[in-house]
């Protein structure tokens, strides 16, 4: 999810000799399925569209790589956070015109493109109001906890207006919505857009971790990881050599930290997106109970 350490992990990943990236941003995004088949970038419109064949271009060095070597291990993947939950573009899906709400999103995509052996997904998220929070600083929404505090007091009430008027999946995929929240509180509410995942994919698709445990424990999340992909493990001075290395892309900038007023609120309104997560992969983790006590 954005703003959970998915730069920072993707980097110490790739530093695994059979693990390689992408011709995309930061060499890891290419934010083909969430944004640029659609022609968006973010909330702008783009000169163009991309098709499979730009984003398989984003490959080619690692497709040269499996050719030269014959070595089939090397794999490599697409890091790209709004692929996970950015699915305001459905109602340009064609199996999904005329429809009030989407049959098809990118996991539906995925599957079919990759319908000869299922990929693998790994998923970090990060307690909803400490992500939310960085989000907020990283995009320049604003800059002071009292901005936040008041945006988030009005993405609330733009979010419940909207609950009050169509469905919550309606409300979590609407670009109208996405447009206009002054703060990108919806993202939190991360079981509305893993359950879309879970409905095509079996739960063994996924490693599932939180940002706090790949702080504190981030040798142990790393070959979780490596476990999950099938990779050989690393000798101990390699895996010391990447876990000692400075931490990428940290948002900066930030005066202050959230107020307790701005807690309680976003805490009532991402309770139930909570529990319904946890309920989900029935892991409490997921409730952040030891969050903002």
């Amino acid at each position: 999810m954005d703003k959970s350490g998915s730069t920072d992990l993707h980097n110490r990943l790739s530093q695994h000799p059979f693990v390689m990236g992408n011709k995309g941003s930061l060499g890891k995004e290419t934010s083909f399925w969430s944004w640029l088949r659609y022609g968006l970038y973010n909330k702008k419109l783009m000169e163009r569209k991309l098709y499979l064949d730009d984003f398989l271009d984003m490959f080619a060095e690692t497709a040269h790589l499996i050719e030269e070597t014959n070595v089939t291990a090397i794999i490599t993947g697409d890091a790209t956070p709004m692929d996970l939950w950015d699915f305001r573009s459905w109602p340009s899906i064609p199996q999904n015109f005329g429809k009030d709400e989407p049959e098809v999103l990118t996991p539906h995509l995925l599957k079919y493109i990759h319908r000869e052996r299922p990929p693998k997904f790994l998923i970090q998220y990060r307690e909803p109001i400490e992500r939310l929070y960085s989000d907020y600083i990283f995009l320049e929404y604003g800059k002071t906890p009292e901005e936040f505090h008041n945006h988030s007091l009005q993405a609330i009430d733009m979010m419940n207006a909207c609950f009050g008027n169509i469905t919550r999946r309606q409300c979590f995929f609407s670009d109208n919505l996405y447009q206009s929240l002054p703060v990108r509180i919806h993202l939190g509410c991360y079981y509305m857009f893993l359950q879309e995942w879970l409905h095509v994919f079996p739960r063994s698709s996924f490693l599932i971790t939180t940002m706090d445990e790949y702080q504190n424990d981030m040798e142990n999340t790393l070959k979780k990881a490596f476990k999950f992909l099938d990779l050989p493990s690393l000798p101990d001075s390699k895996m010391a050599e990447i876990i000692n290395q400075t931490r990428r892309h940290v948002t900066r900038n930030k005066q202050g930290v959230v107020l307790p007023e701005t807690v309680k609120v976003l805490r009532q309104f991402y309770d139930n997106c909570n529990k319904d997560t946890a309920q989900l992969l029935n892991d409490d983790r997921f409730l952040w109970l030891g969050h903002y006590l």
